[in-house]
């Protein structure tokens, strides 16, 4: 099986996942207990299979966007800025901090 079969089908489950939760949520199946319960054992055993998948989706978009700014060669001056910009704030903060201990203990 292909990696793109493979996502496909997750992708095809994702969606009937999804679905049987609106179905469940539906007031006529709701009042159905045989049919509830169908769904909720269908509904328990894709999750089993779609909660991984839906984190696996996650960090690969994380890891794209990542990967996207360390190719943009304006990013990397944003953030070098950015940490210029906290690293001096971070040391102003330090030294009020240190200049008033110093006074307290006097």
């Amino acid at each position: 099986m292909s990696q793109d079969s493979l996502i496909s089908k997750l992708e095809e489950l994702d969606r009937l996942f999804t679905d049987i939760g609106k179905q469940m949520e539906d007031p006529a199946i709701a009042s159905d207990p045989q049919k509830i319960v169908q769904l909720s054992m269908e509904h328990s055993q894709l999750s089993r299979i779609v909660t991984p998948y839906r984190e696996y989706k996650k960090l690969v978009d994380d890891s794209d966007q990542a990967q996207m700014i360390l190719d943009d060669p304006e990013s990397d001056a944003d953030m070098r800025d950015s940490r210029t910009r906290s690293s001096t704030n971070s040391n102003r903060k330090s030294k009020k901090r240190s200049k008033s201990s110093r006074d307290c203990s006097s």
